[in-house]
């Protein structure tokens, strides 16, 4: 400041800042700004008189160099996931640039730049929009500004790229009949077993309102229903993921019911040989909703089955208490080992099937029967055989000559064939001859007016 006579001076320097010299008449000074960035310096000169003069001032910038108070942490990220890396940095005018050490956290980096999912690299925060496996390391930033150009280094920052797991559900195992009053059990296996994924069931029910009821099985992947209701229409399973793991996708929930159980509840079913090779069926219900009625029904080889007969609900269909139903299979030519089984019919049309039940006839015997004799205008011939063929039948008079001869193919087991004649056939005996696998018979007949 220009010198005044007599005067004397009153400075004013930043909070921070120390004079640490001044002149024999006080109008200069030397300041260390020590840790202050800015401020004023003010200067007001007073006369011998004690007067002050006008306050005299000088704005002052001070460009400190870099110092880095902290680097973010490095945040876990799912693949494809978006993270960000933040340097707090003090001083004037800072130069940002940033880096990726080539493998270890103490080894060389290269530097980044702008482009592809980087973004921010001469910023105070680095962006990766889409990390992948690629970009998990160890990064830090170079900060600098004119009071040195070199720069400062961060420490570390690393970023982990979790692994991602596929929430799916491979596989599901139903129960094969879903019975009224029957336990019924379910389980699912998760494509992915290197996590111990947890289970939530709920199951639907039929009423009004409709209602819910849910159950944790925690990391087993099974359900067991004590006693299905007629009422169950629904059941769906959420598969979670263990806690703690990040990388999982949505919630798998899997419908692996979505129909009404056959409101029957089967007490037995047993098939059971007799006299004169009839077979009883004899099955008996604890309880039935809507049930139309039992279709019965037989196989010789446990795969294709044909109609005996359709029993009817003894209960119209609903009913709380006990039934025992019983069927007796009197078919001619049973042999060798049969198979009984039930087809419920619900009355909306719903069916389940029960069995099958075997029991042992034994084999076929061959035989040959012709009726009625006499005869009038045809004969019946009731076979059973022990093996499918083709019969050669013929039919002479008294005389020996043929009235009539037929072809016929016939199938293993009980049947029946018949022979019409003309209706101006001549009363008098008659000669049948039969010839099948190579085995011959003969009958006599005789024809009446």
């Amino acid at each position: 400041m220009p010198l005044v006579a007599d005067a004397s001076y009153v400075w004013k320097i930043p909070t921070g800042a120390t004079i640490v010299n001044s002149n024999l008449d006080g109008n200069q000074i030397t300041v260390n700004f020590n840790n202050a960035t800015s401020g004023e310096i003010s200067v007001t000169a007073i006369n011998g008189c004690g007067d002050p003069g006008t306050e005299s001032t000088l704005e002052i910038t001070v460009n400190n160099p870099p110092v880095i108070d902290r680097i973010s942490s490095g945040v876990p990220v799912c693949p494809n996931g978006e993270v960000t890396i933040t340097v707090d940095a003090r001083g004037a005018n800072l130069n940002y640039q940033w880096f990726k050490r080539r493998g270890s956290a103490a080894s060389n980096g290269f530097l980044l730049t702008d482009g592809g999912t980087i973004s921010g690299s001469k910023s105070a925060t680095l962006r990766i929009s889409s990390a992948v496996d690629a970009d998990a390391g160890f990064y830090y930033v170079v900060v600098s500004n004119t009071c040195n150009t070199a720069g400062i280094p961060s420490s570390n920052s690393e970023i982990k790229v979790n692994t991602a797991y596929t929430n799916t559900i491979a596989n599901i195992q139903e129960p094969v009949e879903l019975l009224v009053g029957q336990p019924a059990t379910y389980s699912v296996i998760p494509a992915n077993k290197s996590l111990k994924w947890e289970y939530t069931w709920t199951i639907l029910y039929n009423t009004n309102p409709a209602t819910t009821e849910v159950k944790y099985t925690g990391n087993i992947p099974t359900l067991t229903i004590p006693g299905v209701r007629a009422d169950m229409v629904g059941i769906t399973v959420a598969q979670l993921p263990p806690p703690g793991i990040p990388c999982v996708n949505a919630i798998n929930n899997v419908i692996i019911l979505d129909r009404t159980p056959l409101p029957v509840e089967l007490l037995y079913l047993k098939a059971t040989k007799q006299d004169n090779n009839v077979v009883e069926v004899e099955w008996a219900t604890a309880m039935e909703k809507n049930s139309e009625g039992f279709e019965v029904q037989v196989s010789q080889d446990a795969q294709n089955y044909r109609t005996l007969a359709f029993v009817n609900s003894k209960a119209g269909g609903n009913t709380n208490q006990k039934q025992v139903y019983t069927f007796h299979d009197k078919e001619n030519g049973k042999y060798g080992t049969r198979y009984y089984r039930l087809m419920q019919r619900d009355m909306n049309g719903d069916s389940e099937y029960f069995g099958p039940k075997a029991v042992q006839i034994g084999e076929a015997t061959e035989s040959l029967s012709v009726y009625p004799n006499p005869f009038t205008s045809e004969v019946n011939l009731e076979l059973n055989a022990e093996e499918a063929g083709t019969m050669h039948v013929m039919v002479t008079n008294a005389i020996g000559a043929k009235v009539l001869e037929r072809t016929l193919q016939v199938e293993r087991g009980s049947s029946k064939q018949n022979l019409k004649f003309n209706s101006n056939l001549p009363q008098g005996m008659y000669h049948i001859t039969t010839r099948m696998n190579g085995k011959v018979q003969h009958f006599k007949l005789l024809k009446q007016q």
